[in-house]
């Protein structure tokens, strides 16, 4: 009797060792998201200050432009600006399909079509809200000439 005692115990004890060694895992994390929207495939690109450069000639173009993320929407990473440290463009989402993560920054790769449009007071302050930006929205009294890309797809850079 005692015998089997002993062996229940034993059987007992591997059983717990076994179940707090399976339990104790550490958990997988996913990786973070490399790319929203649409697969950007070409391989050829252009810079920001390329695009900027060439601009009006550019205009109306579909593209596959790099630049450097300075700013995301805060309210839902429903829009981006990127820049090449002097002049920046803001980057929408076509059909509001996808949103980037709202600490998105460094260099992006982006296929869409830039425009050159002029932005009404309402939409200027609209989009400094959505930054932050309160103060400066406030201040804004007349439309503006900006850059802007509609996008079907980004990836990390």
């Amino acid at each position: 009797m005692t015998d089997r005692i002993t062996a229940l115990a034993l059987a007992a004890l591997l059983l717990t060792a076994l179940l707090l060694t399976a339990c104790s895992g550490t958990p997988e994390v996913d990786a973070p998201a490399s790319s929203w929207g649409a697969p950007v495939m070409a391989s050829s690109t252009l810079t920001v200050a390329d695009l900027f450069d060439r601009a009006e000639e550019l205009d109306g173009q579909p593209l596959v432009v790099r630049g450097e993320v300075i700013e995301v929407c805060q309210s839902k990473g429903c829009w981006m600006v990127l820049s090449d440290g002097e002049r920046s463009m803001r980057v929408r989402f076509v059909d509001y399909a996808f949103f980037v993560p709202m600490d998105l920054t460094g260099e992006v790769v982006i296929e869409g079509t830039f425009a050159i449009k002029m932005v009404s007071v309402d939409e200027a302050r609209h989009y400094l809200e959505d930054a932050g930006r309160y103060e400066e929205a406030e201040a804004v009294s007349e439309p503006s000439r900006e850059f802007s890309f509609l996008a079907s797809g980004v990836r990390r850079g």
